[in-house]
């Protein structure tokens, strides 16, 4: 498996925006221990993974709603010291967090996005950046079994563009399309 750097390397961002971050991400990575990059007491943020999930057919993703957070995202989270890859803390993530197991479409970088997370009082943790590396992943079934992170799930046509109501998740949704057009989304049977 090829490292993080690797992978950002290989990478080439969809638009201008999603080039600010996947600049910003090289940037952080540079300047940061490599333990420090990943720690969640990095006050300035740190690298997150997750996930894009298709169903088999490749006609809908999954959202969940983040109960915390209080808007529609897609699977992910933090990587735990265990994870052997950003992929493997991916699909860590998707199984934890919806009990689907899913397969990678591809080993590459699908998207990348760096977000705000606000304070969390509770937890006692300021607010920080998310410097998020996504996978496309395919789910083995549509049947979800929720963590305690999420308050719901939906399976969401990629043709239903409302859905897709942050900017991070429609250009998600439009490299899928994309893909599906060129017959790339479904590679692994």
């Amino acid at each position: 498996m090829k490292s993080l750097k690797e992978l950002l390397i290989q990478y080439q961002a969809g638009d201008a925006e999603e080039q600010v971050y996947l600049d910003h991400i090289k940037n952080f990575l540079e300047r940061t221990d490599a333990t420090a990059a990943l720690s969640r007491s990095n006050p300035e943020g740190h690298i997150t993974a997750s996930s894009f999930v298709m169903n088999r057919s490749g006609t809908k993703a999954l959202l969940l709603y983040h109960a915390a957070l209080r808007k529609w995202v897609q699977p992910g989270g933090h990587i735990e010291p265990t994870d052997a890859s950003i992929l493997a803390a991916a699909l860590r993530e998707a199984e934890e967090e919806t009990g689907i197991h899913c397969a990678a479409v591809h080993d590459g970088i699908f998207d990348v996005d760096v977000h705000e997370i606000p304070a969390n009082l509770e937890k006692n943790e300021p607010a920080h950046l998310h410097l998020d590396i996504r996978f496309l992943l395919k789910a083995g079934n549509e049947e979800v079994a929720l963590s305690a992170e999420s308050v719901s799930a939906q399976w969401v046509s990629l043709t239903d563009a409302s859905a897709f109501a942050t900017a991070s998740l429609e250009r998600m949704r439009r490299k899928c399309l994309a893909m599906k057009a060129t017959e790339r989304l479904i590679t692994k049977g």
